[in-house]
């Protein structure tokens, strides 16, 4: 597996784990840190996966345009 995707998957999952520890242990969550949930179960995984394409694609050697 090329480096790149590698550190790519990594950061994803270090971002995400929050959601995942609060999926597992959602029971345990204060009625006042709804908010906290929603934050860490909807955006922590969105930011995660974006910052792996963003590592993942910023050596990325793209092929030239084509010619018209």
């Amino acid at each position: 597996m090329d480096q790149t995707l590698s550190i790519a998957i990594l950061v994803g999952f270090v971002v995400a784990s929050p959601w995942l520890l609060l999926f597992f242990y959602r029971a345990t969550i204060p009625p006042g840190m709804l908010w906290a949930a929603i934050l860490c179960q909807f955006f922590l995984p969105i930011i995660g996966w974006a910052i792996a394409l963003y590592v993942a694609l910023r050596d990325w050697d793209f092929p030239p345009p084509p010619d018209s």
